[in-house]
Formats: C-alpha cells, structure tokens, sequence
C-alpha cells in the first residue's frame, strides 16, 4: 500500500491553486492580495466566475482531507470540538464594533484602548482578539496592538456582512446549543411544524421564528439584522452568476420578472442594472416591501423608480397567488425554507397565475450527492463524490434552515417532485456553481 492518495490530494491543491491565480492574472488587480492588505481588490467586488468558484471548492476539500488524513484523528477531533470559540469570539468583534474602531488605523489600535471604547475588561478581550488572530481575523501589528486585517475589515459595522455575522452568532446559535436537546424530545423533533426546531427549544419561544421577527422588539431587531444579512449572503453562494448565466438578454423588451419572497430585491436590483429593457415586480411581506421601496430601492436603483420598472407589491406567497401574467417568476431561496406539502402549494398558487409561456425558476443550492450517482458531476479522486468540506456550506445550510425554520436543503430529484406534485414539467437545471436554477413550465 502506497501513499497514492496523499500524492493526489497535493496534486489537486496545486492544480486547483493554480486555476485561481490564473483567474486572478484575468482581472485589472492579477496579483493575490495578501492577509494583511486592507486596500480594497477589485475581486471583493466582481462576482467570481463559476471557474473560480469550481477550483476554489475543489481547494477547500482537498486541503480539508489531507489534514484529516494526515494528521492524528484525536488532533482533528480536538480541533473540530473546540471550533464554537470561533463564533462565540467573533460575537465578541461584531457586537462591540471593534473593527469600526481599528477601521482606516493600520498601525493598529491599543487592547487598553480598545477596551476602553468598548467598556469590556481589557485582559480578557485581549486574549479574544488575539483567538481570532491566529485564524487569520484581525492582525496582531506588534504585542498587544490590534490592526484591521482583509477578512476583519469585512465585519465594519456598515458592512452587511456585519448583520450575517450577527444572525448566525445569535439566532443560529440559540438553535445550535440546544440541538442535542431538542433531537432527544421526541414530542418536538418527531413533529414536523415550523414552531417545533432548535431555535424554538434553545429560545423558549412558542411561535416559528419569522412569527418572532413580526411580534417582539428582539424579533424586529433580528428581521433587520436578517433583511441586511442576505445582501452579504448572495454574492457568497453566487446566486450572482444567475445574472450572466441564464439568457434574460433574450427576453422581449417589456417581458416581466416576478421576484417571490425576493427581500428588499437585492436580485432584481442587479438584473435592472444589466437589463433595464426587463420589467420588474417585487413581492414580499408588507413591512419587508415598505422598506425595499422606501430605503432600499432609492438607495441602489432610483433610476429604476424614476422609469418606472419596478413595480412593489405585499403578498403571502403561502396564501396568495403572485401578480398574475408574468413571464418569469423567480422563487430564490423560498423552497428551503418550507417542508414539503407548503412548498406544492406555493408552486400551484403560481402555477395559478401563469400564462401559458411562463416560466418559473427556483433557485436554491442543490444538496450534492455523497453517494456516486450516475447523473451528477463528482469531485475527483480521492475526494469524496460531493467534495467534502468544498460542499460543507450547502450542509451548513441545511442544517441552519433545520435550526431556524424546520425546513432543509433538497437535491435535485426532491425538487423535481415538488413540481411534479404541483403539477409543473421541469424543463432545465442551470448549474451556477454552487447555486442552481432550475427551470419549470406548465
């Protein structure tokens, strides 16, 4: 027995380094910045290409798997348990604002000060600071100094990134810690209701969690955290590469995208700005819609307002049918969060509204298989067929949504059934990457 697989995980770390150097060398910024540079890349604000986004997921799972096949199993395992200081650490960075104190001072900023803007106790935080340190958030300039790093300077209070970060530390985690005790009460766990997760359990709250959001000054709180966090949270999933990867060019001048449970619109926003021959109509819940065409929409696309492509309407897409006659419904990131019987109701309440050339496309990061399946694209050897840790953040996901919502991330063949029982044909998987469209017609 040789030591073959360990030559071919080297083999793909470098071969997978080598594919994002050669995206980066195609970009007006070709050099990598390093950690430490905080001057702003033009990557941080390109979508990267599904190229990149491929290679950089196969550098994930590899790198991941030849530490775990390397190393000790008892030095992975410690390291896996003791990894909940990272959240609980960067709760500690986000609440108190600390990279808003450390922004535009590269020569770092004191503990003592810091301590003394955040009013926490100074030998405590300094060993907080110094955990996120070593992994690469924040930088350590000189014993004791604290500097914005390029990943820290992200979590700026302004930043939405901040928001997510603040939804996972807080919501998510309530749900987390109590997981085991909620998997173990079997009057909840065994019991499929949107009132009956995690986050119920570790909360105390008898109600779903978006119910929270509307009916406690917390659960307000946490909906703006939640409404911001989503604009960080697209381009990290490329739901992006959905504006260049599917052919809107090709819609007739006038055509209409219905964007169902679309947020503030952060999609269509970037859809007006690259097709602004399309018209667009925006649905959510009635406070969300306030906000999107108050705040939102003047903010990022007035000129949207000013021509009247946009179109704002409230709805409860569990309930109501969407604006009828569109050529495109859009449904993003709806699916997962609904068990299966809501979801066949949702699609037949659009499925009620369409013409007879419509189309509807529901977005959602698609569950790879971890088994060889004979119809889906497997990582190489000796990756595992999903890609492992490359994969994890779909599986983070799923289990996020069963935390929160008691719903789940699907694969490809449940998705399909879900339109097939609402009586919808499918028509195409786009692959976007780590975000599919699939496509569904009457």
């Amino acid at each position: 027995m040789s030591n073959e697989h360990v030559h071919q995980l080297v083999a793909l770390i470098t071969e997978a380094a080598k594919t994002i150097e050669q995206e980066y060398a195609k970009g007006p910024d070709p050099i990598i910045p390093t950690l430490d540079d905080t001057k702003v890349h033009t990557t941080d604000s390109i979508p990267p290409s599904a190229t990149f986004r491929k290679a950089l997921a196969l550098l994930e799972g590899a790198s991941a798997q030849l530490l775990a096949t390397v190393a000790p199993p008892a030095h992975t395992i410690v390291n896996r348990v003791m990894s909940f200081n990272d959240s609980g650490c960067l709760d500690v960075l986000v609440q108190n604002k600390i990279p808003d104190i450390l922004k535009g001072k590269p020569d770092g900023v004191s503990v003592s000060d810091i301590a003394g803007a955040t009013g926490l106790n100074e030998g405590k935080l300094e060993r907080i600071l110094r955990r996120l340190a070593s992994t690469h958030i924040l930088q350590e300039v000189k014993h004791g100094v604290f500097a914005n790093n390029r990943l820290s300077q992200q979590l700026v209070s302004e930043n939405d990134l901040s928001a997510f970060t603040k939804s996972c530390t807080v919501d998510i985690q309530t749900g987390a810690r109590a997981l085991n005790a909620y998997m173990n009460d079997h009057e909840m766990s065994f019991v499929e209701l949107p009132q009956n997760t995690p986050w119920n359990k570790g909360s105390g709250y008898h109600k779903p969690w978006f119910a929270w959001f509307q009916e406690t000054p917390e659960g307000a709180q946490s909906a703006i955290n939640f409404n911001r966090s989503m604009s960080a949270f697209i381009p990290t999933v490329g739901r992006e590469a959905i504006v260049d990867g599917y052919p809107w060019r090709s819609l007739p001048e006038g055509a209409s995208v219905c964007d169902m449970g679309g947020n503030l619109g952060q999609f269509l926003v970037l859809i007006n700005r690259k097709y602004p021959h399309l018209n667009l109509k925006l649905q959510d819940l009635p406070a969300v819609i306030e906000e999107a065409k108050n705040e939102y929409w003047p903010k990022e696309a007035p000129q949207a307002l000013e021509s009247q492509k946009i179109e704002f309407k409230a709805m409860d897409f569990t309930s109501e049918a969407p604006i009828p006659g569109c050529d495109i419904y859009y449904v993003s990131m709806v699916v997962h969060d609904w068990p299966d019987e809501v979801n066949i109701e949702i699609l037949k309440l659009i499925k009620s509204a369409m013409k007879p050339d419509s189309r509807i496309l529901i977005s959602e990061i698609i569950l790879p298989p971890l088994a060889e399946t004979p119809d889906y694209e497997h990582a190489p050897q000796p990756l595992l067929p999903n890609g492992g840790v490359g994969a994890v953040r779909a599986y983070n996901l799923d289990i996020s949504m069963m935390i929160l919502v008691g719903a789940k991330e699907r694969n490809l063949h449940q998705i399909q059934v879900l339109g097939d029982s609402a009586g919808l044909k499918f028509l195409k998987r786009w692959d976007m990457g780590e975000t599919d469209l699939l496509e569904f017609t009457l």
